[in-house]
């Protein structure tokens, strides 16, 4: 009897001791050399934006932009116009395809009436050619003048045939845009809109510029830059001066023969847009004397 108890206990303790044994499962060695490299930490995100530097949609980093030329470091050449005993340029004058009627005066204590490259005098006014808002099929004069609005300039259009119907805007360019709009509707043309007020009221021309910046208290108005201007002289391209026989043969335009100077107002206009502006052109000013005188103007 007590054989059979101590084989019986002997079995289990076997048994058990085998099991164990089986249930462990041996450890495979790692494939490859073990890295002896410390793994750093992940570098936060904030990190990473900021160091990816800012690129443009085609793929290349953008350059900083250069600060632009002073206004004043250019020498714009300029038409002779004929001034009095006190200094006061003669008006009307003619300049290309605008008549000066009046330069006004400057309104120095005002910041809203010039900025760093124009002037705008209260009582400036121009005369020029352009298509009728009301006729398809013809021009009229167009008077483009300068008034106080008190806080701001007020740019006034008047056409001639519709003499109570002024157009008035903030800027010479939201003047100008209603006009060329509403005359190419008249006309059915489906062209861009768009007007540079400065060409249209003739601030963008070199000589008329002059002339404003030559008014009294224009060196006052503290955020315009006074720009450099030379005066050419009163000689046509052959070295020769013109007078008033040179009227009744016609003018001489960039040195092609053309109308008289007293028709040169006209306007430079295809499909309702002008074609180009009277800077850098050669102009004939036609002054209230009566001579007639060519010059070629250019911007360097």
């Amino acid at each position: 009897m007590i054989l059979l108890i101590l084989y019986l206990f002997f079995t289990l303790v076997s048994s058990a001791q085998h099991s164990q044994a089986s249930s462990v499962r041996p450890i495979k060695k790692a494939r490859g050399r073990l890295s002896t490299k410390k793994l750093s930490p992940p570098t936060p995100a904030n990190n990473i934006v900021n160091s990816v530097p800012i690129t443009h949609p085609s793929g290349k980093v953008p350059k900083k932009r250069a600060s632009k030329r002073p206004l004043n470091a250019k020498t714009m050449k300029v038409q002779h116009v004929e001034q009095d005993e006190k200094g006061n340029y003669k008006l009307p004058v003619q300049i290309g395809i605008l008549t000066v009627l009046s330069l006004g005066t400057v309104v120095y204590d005002r910041d809203t009436f010039h900025n760093e490259r124009y002037i705008w005098p209260v009582g400036y006014a121009v005369k020029r050619a352009y298509n009728s808002m009301i006729n398809s099929k013809a021009q009229t004069m167009y008077v483009c003048k300068i008034e106080d609005g008190t806080e701001n300039p007020k740019f006034v259009i008047e056409a001639e045939d519709q003499p109570n119907k002024p157009i008035i805007a903030n800027t010479a360019t939201g003047a100008w845009t209603t006009v060329v709009r509403e005359a190419n509707a008249i006309r059915q043309r489906d062209h861009s809109n768009s007007a540079s007020g400065p060409d249209y009221f003739g601030f963008s021309q070199a000589t008329i510029r002059k002339m404003i910046q030559d008014l009294p208290n224009a060196h006052k108005c503290k955020n315009y830059v006074m720009q450099n201007f030379e005066v050419m002289k009163n000689r046509v391209a052959g070295g020769r001066r013109r007078g008033a026989g040179a009227r009744a043969n016609g003018n001489v335009r960039n040195g092609v023969v053309g109308s008289p100077a007293s028709a040169i107002v006209q306007s430079r206009e295809e499909n309702g847009v002008e074609t180009g502006s009277s800077v850098g052109d050669g102009d004939v000013v036609m002054s209230n004397s009566g001579e007639g005188e060519v010059e070629l103007e250019s911007e360097e």
